[in-house]
């Protein structure tokens, strides 16, 4: 089987080119540095080249049975109008492309931010109608009518990841394994009492592969998660891998809401908002359709993204003194 990827050279598009090497595919990456990253595998073949080439996408779209689209959105800063001109005609590009290179199917990384974040208190579904709150997550729900209105020219696939975490994640992972590596870590507003959906990169990984060769996955719009959890839990079982205290419980978050829209909010890789709200997302329909489940737990999966974290960090992280990690405590 052979497999673009579009944006391999990312988090999530490198850890999808990586798991799809380890399966036996060929591999094409197309990204717009020529740089070959340490980490991408030998036999994966390297294109430079940019998406919104028409010529640049032909080429390396040439043979492929399976394209994948991991690569970032158009910048919507400072027009968001002209983004989104460039993505309706990169995307329509692409579209053709793969059209005349016979691709049997497409797979488009999209985002749970689509849904906006004004949610309901039950996890949140594919059936939950699109509010988006951002420019990105606006030019995320353009990109994906598009390819819904190609749908009957070329098979295309929409996986929305929850919250991913995992090696190699600047946006994330390092940033928030870098708060707490060095105690007291940022305190967790409302005690991290709100629920979050996470899901580690791997597994994301796995759920794009599936789509990309289920025949079930035609036409759909699937949400992928991997466990629910609370922050306080997460955060816990962070702090727990770097060896390190438990933060202690921080403002209630009305209180800690009213305080950010008088003063500056304090530094951090997570934000009020972001860690005082709950947020929950289900991929139930992932799980009955394509027979999808997860094959890490939240405390496999922190376990090696610390271990990750270890040898890329620039200065040392404590060990746990006489304890065994979390990941290997008996249950």
């Amino acid at each position: 089987m052979h497999h673009l990827v579009i944006g391999g050279t990312g988090f999530i598009g490198g850890h999808l080119v990586e798991h799809l090497v380890e399966r036996g595919g060929q591999v094409r990456v197309l990204a717009r540095r020529a740089e070959r990253p340490t980490w991408l595998p030998a036999r994966a073949e390297l294109i430079q080249g940019d998406v919104s080439d028409p010529a640049t996408v032909a080429a390396a779209a040439e043979g492929a049975d399976l394209v994948y689209v991991a690569t970032p959105l158009p910048r919507a800063e400072p027009n968001e109008r002209a983004a989104l001109t460039v993505l309706d005609v990169t995307l329509r590009g692409l579209v053709a492309a793969c059209q005349r290179a016979r691709v049997s199917r497409l797979v488009y990384v999209s985002g749970v931010d689509v849904y906006g974040p004004n949610l309901p208190g039950r996890p949140v579904d594919e059936s939950f109608p699109p509010a988006p709150a951002t420019a990105a997550a606006r030019l995320r729900v353009a990109a994906e009518a598009i390819l819904r209105s190609a749908a009957g020219r070329l098979p295309v696939v929409i996986v929305r990841p929850v919250t991913v975490f995992g090696p190699r994640d600047e946006h994330l992972t390092r940033p928030l394994l870098d708060a707490y590596a060095c105690p007291p870590g940022p305190s967790l507003v409302g005690g991290g009492r709100a629920r979050l959906s996470l899901v580690y990169v791997r597994d994301v990984a796995r759920a794009l592969a599936l789509a990309a060769r289920h025949p079930y996955a035609i036409g759909e719009t699937l949400n992928a998660s991997g466990c629910s959890t609370t922050w306080r839990a997460f955060i816990a079982t962070v702090c727990a891998e770097l060896g390190v205290p438990t933060p202690r419980p921080g403002l209630p978050y009305p209180l800690a809401m009213l305080l950010d829209r008088w003063l500056p909010p304090r530094p951090g890789p997570l934000s009020t908002a972001q860690v005082g709200r709950t947020r929950v997302y289900t991929d139930a329909r992932l799980a009955q359709l394509l027979n999808y489940h997860p094959a890490y737990d939240l405390l496999e999966a922190v376990h090696e993204t610390v271990v990750w974290y270890r040898r890329a960090t620039r200065f040392p992280v404590p060990a746990p003194a006489g304890q065994p990690s979390v990941a290997h405590l008996p249950s």
